[in-house]
């Protein structure tokens, strides 16, 4: 049971690191697409 709930909770906090990881990225992404949109204009 200990066990179970220990694994359990490590993944559900790799879960949410690579949630957090991917969504800073695309952020990232976002505001570079943006700058390159204001290069053109």
């Amino acid at each position: 049971m200990e066990i179970s709930d220990c694994v359990i909770e490590s993944f559900n906090q790799n879960i949410r690191f690579f949630g957090c990881w991917r969504f800073a990225f695309f952020q990232q992404a976002k505001h570079k697409g943006k700058e390159r949109q204001q290069v053109q204009q």
